[in-house]
């Protein structure tokens, strides 16, 4: 487990990073912490925020379990047919994961995706092949998305996202469903983060249960 101290070293490097990463210039980047230790915090950050989404929504559902996540065979899928914009080829364990953590609710598949920073729409779009049968998985429940990012800046990319989704709400070579929503995380603000999540957990209780016929 860690300490506080350590918890709080992390908060302070991060915090570091993004301001550097917002002003730009040469020697912010010379006092950057290393990129390695970078990649730790932000799976530390991504973490955090996926188990407390997890226990806010079990606490409210009363789920207990279910949830599953990462790049387990279960939860990623490849095009059948990759394309050849490769060097050297295809090489093997080339997937999407299907989500930061995913659930089934209501009918659903729930999945929750999480951005530490902007956020980029190839975490969208890969649904849309996978909802077409196009990939080595094919979906057997419609697809509900959480969608979590830091609205600091980029606002066109959240733009895109929201184009992409109506477009693939509107595709007929659908199999099934899909509905989404963006979230603003708030970033190292963890009442801003509380609040994200209350947020989702409340449009999650409106989404009425799908049946199947």
């Amino acid at each position: 487990m860690d300490t506080a101290r350590d918890e709080q070293a992390r908060r302070t490097a991060l915090r570091l990073f993004l301001i550097q990463h917002r002003k730009g210039g040469h020697a912010a980047k010379e006092n950057s912490p290393p990129r390695a230790a970078l990649e730790n915090i932000m799976g530390t950050v991504q973490t955090n925020f996926i188990e407390e989404f997890k226990s806010a929504f079990n606490t409210r559902f009363g789920v207990s379990d279910g949830w599953v996540g990462g790049q387990a065979l279960a939860n990623s899928a490849a095009f059948v047919t990759p394309y050849p914009c490769r060097r050297g080829g295809v090489r093997g364990g080339e997937r999407f994961e299907l989500g930061d953590a995913a659930t089934s609710y209501r009918g659903w598949r729930l999945v929750i995706e999480f951005e530490s920073k902007e956020l980029p729409l190839s975490n969208l779009l890969k649904y849309w092949p996978y909802l077409r049968g196009e990939l080595t998985t094919a979906p057997n429940q419609p697809l509900l998305i959480c969608h979590f990012s830091d609205w600091w800046s980029y606002a066109t990319r959240r733009d895109l996202w929201e184009w992409t989704l109506s477009r693939m709400r509107d595709d007929g070579a659908l199999l099934a469903g899909i509905e989404g929503r963006q979230f603003d995380h708030g970033g190292l603000d963890t009442s801003a983060r509380s609040n994200s999540i209350c947020a989702a957990i409340e449009w999650l209780e409106s989404i009425p249960e799908r049946t199947t016929s």
